[in-house]
């Protein structure tokens, strides 16, 4: 714990909250719900996990609970909370499929959009590569064990919000969290996300399948 402790100590603050350029320090969802925003590099990125209900035009996102329905169609935009419970959504977000990633609609606030390889390459790159990244960016809170937490010197305050499984099936609060990437792997034309977990703290680039649901961020690009 002392050695944790001390790494945590030697992760330097390069984020800063938003606010030059005029830019709001918090935006606003289609629900109407707000989230601070943290510059990290030169990128500005949502400091929690998106949680709206409905695309930009209005459009309702379908909520779907059902384990066996969940996977069923892989072009159908769909949104869950862990176990089906939207009590902790203000603090680990909704789980999306990659319809909505695609979605002409849109589901982040205006002015941003869902980060590429890329946005995540460059970010974790501004905080010193994947190892003090995975430091920086992860909560000091709510994963399994405190050897995992993080210094969140970034502002990015990432949760281990899980994860739904094709099957429908919940899996990994409190162990792991992955967010979408807007990219497809050119080699197995599986879908691009991010992966934390106390397996393996650190952020890197895997594969998933269109029907599992993942976190969004929302980055907005100077």
């Amino acid at each position: 714990m002392r050695y944790h402790r001390l790494l945590l100590s030697l992760i330097p603050v390069i984020a800063v909250s938003c606010g030059k350029d005029d830019r709001p320090d918090r935006i606003t969802d289609a629900d109407g719900q707000s989230y601070e925003m943290v510059r990290i590099g030169n990128d500005e990125w949502m400091a929690s996990n998106l949680r709206v209900s409905r695309f930009n035009n209005g459009d309702v996102i379908p909520l779907e609970p059902i384990d066996s329905i969940w996977g069923a169609d892989s072009t159908e935009p769909a949104l869950s909370f862990y176990a089906s419970s939207d009590e902790d959504a203000d603090m680990y977000g909704a789980l999306y499929n990659r319809s909505v990633v695609t979605d002409p609609r849109g589901v982040c606030p205006t002015g941003l959009k869902i980060p590429s390889n890329a946005d995540w390459d460059r970010m974790i790159a501004d905080l010193g590569g994947s190892f003090f990244a995975g430091i920086a960016l992860r909560s000091g809170e709510n994963w399994i064990d405190p050897i995992y937490f993080g210094s969140n010197s970034s502002g990015f305050n990432a949760q281990p919000a899980g994860t739904r499984k094709d099957n429908g099936q919940y899996f990994g609060r409190g162990e792991q969290t992955a967010y979408w990437s807007t990219d497809t792997n050119v080699i197995s034309g599986r879908q691009n996300v991010y992966f934390m977990g106390f397996s393996n703290p650190s952020p890197f680039q895997m594969t998933a399948s269109k029907t599992e649901g993942f976190s969004i961020r929302c980055i907005r690009r100077p």
